[in-house]
């Protein structure tokens, strides 16, 4: 359900901004996988891969739906830090399938 969602918010994202539709998404999509292995390597006690030390979000990019004020601090705040770091906002528990 959770990734339901998220492909709605990027896919929302991006229909919204046709003109920049795959360079955005392609940017996001990056950052967040970038967080995602960044943190399961963490997990799993092992180096990360060189290649996610330098991608990040070039804004703030929140992965659920961040429209009021609240949810926004929310998620600044409870994010992980791998995924802070890189500029990309989510649930704390975001990853408790993987």
């Amino acid at each position: 359900m959770l990734a339901q969602q998220l492909d709605a918010d990027v896919l929302t994202l991006t229909l919204d901004r046709p003109d920049k539709r795959n360079a955005l998404s392609s940017v996001l999509i990056e950052a967040l996988l970038a967080a995602v292995v960044s943190y399961l390597c963490h997990e799993a006690g092992i180096p990360q891969p060189s290649w996610v030390e330098h991608v990040t979000s070039p804004a703030p990019h929140f992965v659920l739906p961040a429209r009021s004020f609240a949810m926004r601090v929310r998620l600044l705040l409870e994010s992980p830090p791998p995924f802070r770091n890189r500029g990309v906002f989510v649930p704390e528990d975001y990853l408790s399938r993987a």
